[in-house]
C-alpha cells in the first residue's frame, strides 16, 4: 500500500493506527457450515455451555486424531531469517521445501485438565473404522488410562462426529462402559475450535516435533512421542480452562475461525 501511494510505511501505519483507530488482523482458516449446521451448531453450543456450568469442563476427557507429515512446520509470519541479502538468507534456511504428497502419520490422544493419554500412533495404511476405533482406541488406550489416571473420579468422554465415532456400536459401547459421554448428536458438527487438541495442543506439538524436516516416518513418530511426553501437565490447565470461552463463540454465521490459546511454553 505504501509503495502504491508513494508514501512511507511509517506514515501509513500512523494514519491507520492513530487517525483511523484500525489495527491489522491475521486471516484465519475456518470450517464452512451449511445453513442447517449453522443453527444446529448454535443450539448445541448453548447446551454445551449450560452443561459445563452444571458439570464442569474440567471433568471432560477431550480426544481426537491428527495427521502429521515429515515436513518442517511452516509459519511465514512467525519464522524468519536475519541475513544481509537473499543469498545468505537462503543458505540459512529461508526456503522451506514442500512435497506434493509428503509421508504422513495419524495419531490419537486424549487430554483433560489434569493429564493426557499416551500418544497412539496409527500404522500407515490403517483406516480408523468403527472396529479399529472401538478396540485400539477406546478399549486399549482411553479406558485403561482413565481407570488409572482418574482412579474412580467422575469424568465425561468427548469425541467429534467422525463416522467411526458416531457408529451405533461405538455409541452403545460408550453408553454402557463409560461413566459419562457426550453423544454424537450433541456435539456441534465442524467445530475444531471447541476441542483443546484442535485449537491448541496439536499445533503446539507440531511446533516442537516438526521444527526441522524428518528423513522418514520412523523419525517423525519418535519425535511426536518424545515431544508429546514432554508436555507438562501444568500446561494443560490453561488450555482446558479456555473451553467455556470457546463455546460462546459459536454463533449463526457462515463460519467461525479457529483460535489458539497462548501460554508459557
Amino acid at each position: 500500500m505504501a509503495r502504491d501511494m508513494g508514501i512511507s510505511r511509517k506514515t501509513i501505519e500512523r494514519v491507520v493506527h492513530e487517525d483511523l483507530k484500525m489495527y491489522p488482523h491475521r486471516t484465519q482458516r475456518a470450517a464452512i457450515l451449511s445453513a442447517s449446521n449453522q443453527q444446529a451448531r448454535v443450539e448445541k453450543c448453548r447446551q454445551l455451555l449450560d452443561w459445563t456450568r452444571n458439570k464442569g469442563h474440567h471433568s471432560i476427557v477431550f480426544s481426537g486424531e491428527k495427521f502429521f507429515t515429515v515436513e518442517q512446520q511452516f509459519n511465514a509470519q512467525n519464522v524468519g531469517v536475519i541475513a544481509r541479502n537473499a543469498e545468505e538468507a537462503d543458505k540459512k534456511g529461508r526456503v522451506v521445501h514442500r512435497a506434493a504428497h509428503p509421508a504422513q502419520v495419524m495419531v490419537w490422544a486424549g487430554v483433560c485438565a489434569s493429564g493426557k493419554t499416551p500418544l497412539v500412533i496409527v500404522d500407515p495404511g490403517v483406516k480408523i473404522d468403527k472396529d479399529y476405533y472401538l478396540k485400539t482406541i477406546l478399549e486399549d488406550a482411553l479406558l485403561p488410562w482413565t481407570n488409572s489416571h482418574l482412579n474412580g473420579r467422575p469424568w465425561t468422554s468427548q469425541q467429534d462426529s467422525a463416522p467411526a465415532h458416531k457408529a451405533k456400536v461405538v455409541q452403545a459401547w460408550c453408553k454402557s462402559e463409560l461413566p459419562d459421554f457426550i453423544p454424537a448428536e450433541e456435539w456441534p458438527a465442524s467445530s475444531p475450535d471447541l476441542n483443546p487438541l484442535d485449537y491448541n495442543l496439536w499445533s503446539y506439538l507440531e511446533s516442537k516435533a516438526c521444527v526441522t524436516p524428518h528423513p522418514n516416518l520412523d523419525f517423525l513418530k519418535a519425535a511426536l512421542i518424545r515431544e508429546w511426553d514432554e508436555i507438562n501437565d501444568a500446561l494443560l490447565r490453561p488450555v482446558i480452562d479456555a473451553f467455556p470461552q470457546a463455546t460462546p463463540r459459536c454463533r449463526p454465521c457462515q463460519s467461525w475461525p479457529n483460535r489458539e490459546v497462548t501460554y508459557d511454553r
